[in-house]
Formats: structure tokens, sequence, C-alpha cells
């Protein structure tokens, strides 16, 4: 339907504008044909008649008709373009619009993107730094969660090196230990 009535409202433009100009022709013509009888007027030296020919014809059509029709013009003409305007108007409330949510969107994703690389990356790079301290100190039972990807083989790699420490410490005290019962025996 709005289609519709758009194709129907500039069709109705298009045959106004048509009329206006046929107007506009039709008084042009008269005025033409006004101003050779003026001209013929000033050729036979009745001056006096061609100025009131000039003030009852040609002035009077220009006044009363063609200055109407130029008005209505121009009056149609800045109606068109407040319309114009008022569109132009909508539109560019409706591109703010769209490019404030857009922009919100874009914040909202790159605060889930922080999200998920702190969680997926920062959180077990901190465990693992945790755990490497704990092990700095002696404690090699110092729970390592697996993770995935590089930072996953790296705690697999820091686990295996924890119990592999605890095995060689327990292995070096027991040296110590029969080390000393040997040292008593002899």
């Amino acid at each position: 339907k709005h289609v519709s009535a758009n194709n129907d409202d500039k069709l109705n433009t298009e045959q106004n504008e048509i009329d206006t100009i046929n107007k506009i022709h039709e008084i042009s013509y008269r005025i033409i044909h006004e101003s050779d009888n003026i001209l013929k007027a000033i050729r036979a030296n009745r001056i006096s008649e061609s100025l009131i020919l000039f003030q009852k014809s040609i002035h009077s059509a220009y006044d009363n008709e063609l200055r109407t029709i130029v008005d209505n013009q121009i009056q149609d003409e800045q109606k068109e373009m407040d319309e114009a305007h008022d569109l132009l108007r909508i539109t560019f409330k409706n591109f703010q619009t769209i490019s404030i949510i857009l922009l919100i969107v874009l914040v909202c994703t790159i605060l889930f993107a922080s999200i998920i690389t702190f969680s997926s990356i920062f959180s077990p790079i901190h465990t693992l730094v945790r755990a490497v301290t704990k092990i700095g100190h002696g404690d090699y039972t110092a729970e390592i969660h697996r993770s995935e990807g590089e930072i996953g083989i790296l705690a697999d790699s820091l686990k295996t090196m924890a119990q592999d420490l605890a095995e060689t410490q327990a292995q070096l005290v027991q040296s110590a230990k029969m080390a000393s019962i040997g040292q008593m025996a002899a």
C-alpha cells in the first residue's frame, strides 16, 4: 500500500508540474501576443495606447496569474524540500541509533573476549606460578590442574618434574639413611 501511495503521489506531483508548465506556456504565449500588439501601437506612434495595453494585459497577466503560479510552485518545492529534510533527519537519527547499538555490541564483545582470555590464559598461568612457588619451597604435592593447549602441556611437564623431584629427594633421603646406617655399622 505504501509503495502504491508513493507512486500515486509521484504521478500527481508530475501531473501538477506538467499542468503548471502548460499554464506558464499559455500565459507566456498571451504575453508574447500582447507584446506584438503593443509593438504595433508603438510603431504607429500610439504611445499612450501602448502603455494602457501594457498595463492591462502584460502587467496584469504577470501580477495576477504568473505570480500566483510561480508562488504555488515555490511553495510546492519548499514542501518537498521540507519532507526530504524530515526524511534525512529521521535517517540520520536511525543511523545514530544503529551506530550506538553497534558500539555497545562491540564493547560487549571485547569485554567477553577479555574475560575468555583471562579465564583461559591468565588464570591457569597464575595457578602454575603458585605451584612453582610451592615446589620451590619443597612442597612437591602442589596441585597442578590440567588445562588446554600449550598451558596444559606446561602444566603436565611441571607435574612430571615435581614427581621426579619428589622421587629424587626420596632416593636421596634413603641413600643418606643407608649411608648413616653404614657409618654406624662400621
